[in-house]
């Protein structure tokens, strides 16, 4: 070997460190631009050997500072962060212990009850003096149904649900071990149908209900929701009623959770379960949390997200090394609270007071107990001031009781065990937190400043979903006001904006608005500082309407802003959703063979004599359909055309097209079938006798127009369906018979199919294109982005794939190139004239 060759091979170690080192560098950079401690759905429960375990129904409850899971058959893990769990173990035993359905565990007054099903077939009630068992029966048959809640009122009072058909069963007990009394049903339900899983809390002064439904095997599963000003009437759902409803994500079967706040002691969460598509995991069901934003006394969920950021610690926690301490003297936290707070107390309220604001000894609050008599005491410049409450009846103020106090801008809230003690105008100043007492007993003590979901702005949005326009960012100028819809939303004005941070994806997007403009309202619309569709008009309406903007450029992945401003007029602005754009699949098809990525979902479709032949079949409701589902979930504007007759027009019979589809059924999933012919959400043209008609599907069924027609429809009709922005067109015969623009919830985007209901229907000649979306931009004298080919369009998505990777690739031939200069003379060896 030569010496030049020598010196050559020696250098290899040092360039293969300094790649090595280079490759890290990249990594670490890398893991620096992804989202600080961010966790992943499904969260798994496992133990010691690292099994996981199934998380049906999942119920989590906190105590002492403490988070504890229950699942359906009994075991129970714990967590001081809602990630990380450590298995306990089964913690039922004895009789009528077997297979528990739904254990959810409720403490009051030094002991834990659970009232639940061994088997899924009526109740017993469970009792231990831990969270970790053993609990064990203390009563013999309760009867009613699965999915038992308990729920303790302001007022001490205890209310018992379980599930049934079409409502929610509901009772009074004055404790845990009483008489239930039953109040009858509250009238809430999912579709009509069978409804489980229901739990209670209060937020804000509104009693808040979740409740799932139909078929657990199915992947349109869901939890929704309703509200009231009281627990035992008034229940209602709000319109638009998804709080879980996500069936086209790698997680399905979203449904039966519980409410448990975070570690901030603000945030509320809602963890629920799903299954997996292909029921190939060895575990049943999976646990799942994500956060719940406000907007008003509007709940908003980002269901089925496989990431999110980890749940908020407190500013400040202490945790006694046994669970809890004795005390004797005065004992405060280090750091004082903002004037806006929220703090957690764990004590013996009859011989511990709670301490918070505390600046000195002259200046403070307190809280003791006299009695059943609840003080609060305010001590300004040594001057005491004091107000009193009753404390709520069945209270045992001897054991350990949980004491949280809120103080916001305009209230100071107390509570005692879940229930409200005081509700008086704030203090206005912060302090230290803690304890005294001559012989006390305190434990898990903490504080944060998220106050009422004040932090879930800085949250960031997920693309796929729809959130509240007051959940923006950052906004220059605009007022919170009451919507007509739940919750609340933004008022915006000439020159007034707010930004949005969404996580999204790489290529092009769906973008809906929804809001109410006054006349001659102009917006514009930014992704990430740059105009996208200048002088979008609304046009001027007594209640909030939709525009869809389509071709969204997401120049990268990750993080985005959408800025949405107002240029003239004002704009009551509700909400915002962006969906993935996916390629149509544009094509016509003879029905004489099987269509690519036809997927069957109910009743039973097969090819006859060229034709596609569908036909309905019964639910165990009664409802006869069927329906086969085509193309994909990110699909916008386009028509489908198909060639569609009935066999027989008798009782009821009814076939036609559908589009725009998404959160469908799966009649496949199970013999177990609650389903009607509308459970998927939709626009749905049908034939049937006398009438061509249009639909709108939502887990429910809405006439938008009819066309009467004689027309025989056991005779073969072109039937077309057109979408187009909020635009639905309806041809029969290839004459338009329909127009119809649904501005108040449009369903923007969604794969296509066909549907029969009561009978069998026959489809042939189907034909999909693609419809191109008309952006109206306003005469303003100034260019704006226009997505139809003008120069100040935004570039389609293939050229946003192009640019970036034609750069790429320069990158590597310069780099290329420069190394080889480096390098010298051909073979890699060193030139003559270089020196080592």
């Amino acid at each position: 070997m030569t010496e030049r060759t020598a010196t050559t091979e020696a250098k290899k170690p040092a360039r293969a460190k300094k790649f090595l080192f280079t490759l890290i560098l990249c990594v670490l950079t890398a893991a620096l631009a992804l989202p600080a401690f961010a966790y992943n759905n499904p969260i798994p429960l496992t133990d010691l050997s690292r099994k996981e375990f199934s998380a049906g129904d999942p119920f989590v409850m906190k105590y002492n500072g403490v988070y504890y899971c229950y699942v359906s058959g009994g075991n129970s893990f714990r967590s001081t962060d809602l990630l990380r769990w450590t298995y306990v173990g089964n913690v039922f035993q004895g009789d009528h212990s077997h297979n528990l359905y739904a254990p959810e565990v409720f403490y009051w007054n030094g002991a834990f009850y659970c009232i639940s099903c061994p088997d899924g077939t009526t109740n017993y009630r469970f009792k231990s003096d831990s969270p970790e068992g053993p609990f064990t029966a203390v009563s013999g048959d309760l009867g009613g149904g699965i999915d038992g809640s308990l729920f303790r009122d302001d007022d001490g009072a205890i209310y018992f649900t379980h599930a049934a058909f079409n409502g929610i069963a509901l009772y009074r007990m004055e404790t845990p071990e009483s008489e239930m009394v039953p109040l009858g049903k509250i009238p809430v339900s999912v579709s009509g149908m069978w409804t489980e899983g229901p739990g209670i809390f209060k937020r804000n002064g509104k009693y808040y209900m979740t409740f799932c439904g139909n078929d657990v095997l199915d992947p349109s599963y869901r939890s929704e929701y309703a509200v009231s000003d009281r627990v035992d009437s008034g229940w209602k759902e709000p319109e638009q009623n998804v709080l879980l409803l996500s069936t086209d994500g790698a997680l399905t079967g979203l449904g039966h959770n519980s409410v448990v706040i975070g570690p901030d002691l603000d945030t509320y969460y809602i963890v629920y379960h799903n299954r997996y598509p292909d029921y190939s995991k060895d575990i049943d069901r999976a646990m799942n949390i994500q956060p719940i934003l406000w907007s008003g006394d509007r709940p908003v969920v980002a269901s089925g997200e496989v990431s999110g950021t980890d749940p908020a610690l407190p500013a400040e926690e202490y945790r006694p090394e046994n669970g809890t301490e004795p005390l004797s003297g005065q004992k405060l936290l280090e750091t004082p609270t903002e004037d806006i707070f929220t703090a957690e107390f764990n004590l013996v309220p009859a011989v511990t007071d709670v301490l918070f604001g505390y600046i000195d000894e002259r200046n403070f609050c307190a809280l003791r107990f006299e009695n059943n008599t609840a003080v609060l005491e305010t001590v300004t410049d040594g001057n005491a001031v004091e107000t009193r409450a009753d404390v709520p009846k069945n209270t045992d103020l001897n054991v350990l009781q949980c004491v949280g106090v809120r103080q916001s801008e305009s209230a100071l809230s107390v509570t005692l065990a879940g229930g409200t003690l005081f509700e008086t105008t704030p203090s206005a100043r912060g302090g230290k937190i803690g304890y005294r007492a001559q012989k006390g007993t305190v434990g898990y003590t903490a504080f944060s400043g998220t106050v009422l979901g004040n932090r879930d702005n800085e949250s960031v949005k997920y693309a796929n979903h729809t959130y509240p326009a007051t959940l923006f960012n950052e906004a220059v100028g605009g007022k919170t006001v009451s919507a007509k819809e739940p919750g609340n939303a933004l008022l915006l004005a000439e020159g007034e904006k707010a930004t949005y941070a969404l996580s999204s994806f790489y290529g092009e997007a769906t973008l809906t608005l929804r809001g109410k403009a006054t006349e001659n309202t102009r917006l514009n619309v930014y992704i990430d500082g740059d105009v996208l569709y200048g002088k979008v008009a609304f046009a001027e309406s007594g209640g909030y309407r939709t525009e869809i903007l389509r071709h969204i450029p997401m120049l990268k992945g990750g993080e985005h802003n959408i800025t949405v401003e107002v240029l003239s007029g004002s704009f009551e602005f509700y909400e915002f959703a962006t969906c993935r754009e996916d390629e149509l699949m544009e094509n016509s098809y003879n029905m004489d063979r099987s269509i690519p990525s036809m997927g069957q979902r109910e009743g039973e479709g097969e090819y006859i004599d060229g034709e596609f032949a569908l036909t309905a079949k019964e639910s165990l409701h009664g409802d006869c359909f069927g329906k086969t589902i085509l193309g994909f979930l990110g699909s916008t504007d386009y028509s489908v055309e198909a060639r569609v007759r009935l066999e027989s027009i008798e009782n009821g019979a009814e076939a036609g097209l559908f589009v725009r589809s998404v959160n469908e059924t799966n009649g496949k999933a199970s013999g177990f079938s609650f389903r009607r012919k509308w459970y998927q959400r939709c626009y749905y043209a049908c034939l049937k006798s006398g009438a061509v008609c249009l639909y709108r599907q939502d887990y429910g069924e809405k006439l938008l127009a009819e066309y009467p027609t004689a027309a025989d429809m056991t005779e073969p009709h072109m039937l077309k369906v057109i979408a187009q922005g909020c635009d639905l067109t309806v041809l029969f015969d290839g004459e338009e018979v329909i127009r119809y623009t649904d501005e108040y919830y449009p369903f923007p985007y969604g794969r296509y199919g066909f549907k029969a209901a009561n009978g069998k229907a026959y489809y042939d000649d189907l034909t999909v294109e693609e419809v191109a979306w008309e952006f109206a931009a306003q005469e303003t004298g100034e260019e704006t982005a226009d997505p139809n080919g003008d120069a100040t369009a935004p570039a389609p998505a293939l050229l946003w794939v192009i640019i970036p990777a034609a750069a790429v690739v320069l990158i590597i031939l310069l780099v290329l190139f420069v190394f080889k200069r480096k390098k010298g003379a051909p073979g890699g060896a060193e030139p003559e004239n270089k020196k080592e």
